[in-house]
């Protein structure tokens, strides 16, 4: 608390963004709920960071665009402005999933449901320092992003309780620590089947299920499905609703992008 209060009166942001997230581990491991208030924090810096960064490369790049006019040097601009926008979106968890995540916790305490909220709050912990560790590199092992993938339905299965249900099957004999992948590369596809799929469900209890799959000696298949509504009828809803989620769009129109 000592560092915290020298590098707030330092102005030092890099270095609150180290303590808090240290703090945040630290109080996790305890059982502490003032880890809660160190993720927070933690986050809302961590997207100031972010911000600040991505601003600064886009400016600098746009002045080098300005006054570059050969064509090798404006093709090479894009390529890293394209780059950028990647790793600036992976950065950043969904905040809609971080608000509902905090909601949850601050929920499963007013219930006095002191179990559930440790849990929640021990898995919420682990998926952001991982998200944040690998999202930051080109690829990873496969066995990571399942791992990714197992935290983020747990939580919503805590979250939603008996209105969701999962699976995640690996074929027999495949060495998922040996096959890589772009990191966050089937999460947008579970939270778009959660989100516009099973949530809508109200006369049957909805169903997640991720799959790797060999296809032959060389390929692997990436499975996400489930028993929603469909996308015909998501369509038709938000539609109706005139909302839309930009991030779970944004994400699945990136990841197209990624594997083409």
């Amino acid at each position: 608390y000592k560092a915290l209060k020298i590098a707030d009166e330092l102005k030092a942001t890099d270095m609150l963004y180290q303590i808090h997230e240290a703090c945040a581990d630290v109080h996790a491991k305890e059982q502490n709920f003032a880890a809660y208030y160190h993720l927070k924090e933690f986050m809302r810096i961590k997207n100031e960071l972010v911000s600040e960064e991505r601003h600064k490369v886009l400016t600098s790049m746009q002045l080098q665009y300005d006054t570059a006019h050969q064509k090798i040097l404006r093709q090479e601009l894009e390529r890293k402005l394209l780059d950028t926008e990647h790793k600036a979106i992976r950065s950043q968890i969904n905040p809609h999933f971080l608000s509902n995540a905090l909601n949850s916790i601050q929920f499963f305490l007013t219930e006095n449901d002191k179990r559930s909220a440790y849990r929640y709050l021990s898995r919420f912990g682990k998926l952001i320092r991982m998200t944040l560790e690998h999202v930051r590199k080109p690829i990873i092992p496969l066995e990571t992003e399942i791992e990714i993938i197992r935290l983020y339905l747990e939580m919503e299965q805590l979250r939603f309780g008996k209105k969701i249900s999962y699976s995640i099957i690996i074929d027999e004999g495949m060495d998922t620590r040996a096959i890589y992948v772009p990191p966050m590369l089937l999460q947008p596809y579970v939270e778009n089947a959660l989100r516009h799929g099973i949530l809508y469900l109200n006369d049957r209890q909805g169903f997640i299920n991720v799959e790797a799959r060999f296809v032959d000696d060389d390929d692997i298949m990436l499975i996400v499905e489930d028993n929603g509504i469909g996308r015909e009828e998501s369509r038709i809803r938000k539609l109706e609703s005139k909302t839309q989620e930009n991030h779970t769009s944004l994400g699945m129109s990136l990841n197209q992008e990624r594997i083409a």
